[in-house]
């Protein structure tokens, strides 16, 4: 019998029957504005001699040694980073929003009624548009350095993989992939304004950031919904877990080591002068995760405040929520 319990309760947590539906307290996206990549001006490349990010987003900024570093290395090292960070939101929506998504589309444990089933396909369209523009656009800016659609800099290792695929095969489950959603679409909404905004960044990549935002916006409505539809009728064990995904995957992003290093290492081959900051980047990159400005523009109510508003609704992320506070980071 404690067996069969058991089964029953794995069963219960991996194969749930779901209804998507928006209602009054989670309405249906208002009409949108949508983009044609067609009308995006790749052919006109980008400028080698501007910056392609705005200088806040940059990790390196943040740290000691960028101080020390002249004009040339850090357009070298904005550059590459405006490459991450596209390839970033490649990676998002091909292999973490748009699995899941289609999975709930086909499983016959979700029932979706006619609006909900619209909005689903429409947001799997988009994202493929999205990420199709981000490629055309590195293509443009950088065509030596992407001869084949490969990342260069977002890389993942077996654990990261583990969890994607889980996310994927049972995303009633595995639910942490819609706050990732949520989190990462505010904050493509604040990557995006700063781009607006600072008029030194070269044409093409604001007008790529900005097409991004204006379909990105609208698809908060669909993830509040999921929320409440599918991660809301979990249990407090399944919530919990499901946290805990969500943070270590953030914790790449709001301590990120690995991509900016590897970005000033092809800094340093190109830039022989270099070289001698490489054992700095390294070491003050590990201060990020306590520098609280750099955590209140990436990782924080200030940049996701949608997200931490509701995170503050559940118990289970009490926690993660005091961990991701800017305030006790650089406290600690």
């Amino acid at each position: 019998m404690p067996f069969a319990r058991s089964l029953a309760s794995a069963r219960a947590f991996w194969r749930r029957d779901i209804w998507l539906s928006f209602d009054n307290t989670t309405p249906r996206p208002a009409r949108r504005v949508s983009f044609d990549i067609a009308s995006l001006p790749f052919a006109q490349g980008a400028s080698p001699v501007a910056k392609w990010i705005p200088e806040a987003l940059t990790p390196l900024s943040y740290l000691p040694v960028y101080a020390e570093l002249d004009e040339e290395i850090r357009l070298m090292y904005n550059q590459r980073t405006a490459l991450a960070l596209a390839e970033k939101y490649v990676f998002l929506e091909d292999h973490v929003l748009s699995p899941a998504i289609q999975t709930l589309l086909r499983s016959p444990h979700v029932r979706i009624d006619a609006d909900a089933r619209v909005e689903m396909e429409l947001f799997c369209e988009e994202e493929k548009k999205h990420s199709e523009a981000f490629w055309r656009l590195v293509e443009a800016a950088a065509p030596a350095l992407y001869p084949k659609r490969e990342f260069r800099y977002m890389k993942t290792g077996a654990a990261t993989q583990a969890l994607l695929a889980a996310c994927e095969a049972a995303p009633c489950a595995s639910t942490s992939w819609i706050w990732i959603a949520l989190f990462f679409e505010e904050l493509t909404i604040r990557i995006s304004k700063h781009h607006a905004r600072e008029k030194s960044v070269d044409a093409l990549f604001r007008e790529v950031h900005y097409a991004h935002m204006v379909e990105e916006a609208a698809h908060v409505p669909l993830d509040r919904m999921l929320l409440a539809r599918v991660f809301d009728t979990q249990s407090a064990l399944g919530r919990k877990v499901s946290f805990a995904i969500f943070e270590k995957f953030l914790s790449h992003f709001s301590s990120p080591r690995h991509t900016p290093f590897v970005i000033f290492e092809e800094v340093a081959k190109a830039i022989p002068r270099s070289r001698k900051f490489l054992p700095r980047v390294r070491s003050e990159l590990l201060t990020l995760r306590t520098n609280a400005p750099f955590q209140a523009e990436f990782y924080s109510a200030q940049s996701a405040p949608l997200t931490f508003k509701l995170l503050e609704r559940y118990a289970e992320a009490h926690s993660f929520l005091h961990r991701s506070s800017p305030s006790e980071g650089a406290a600690s």
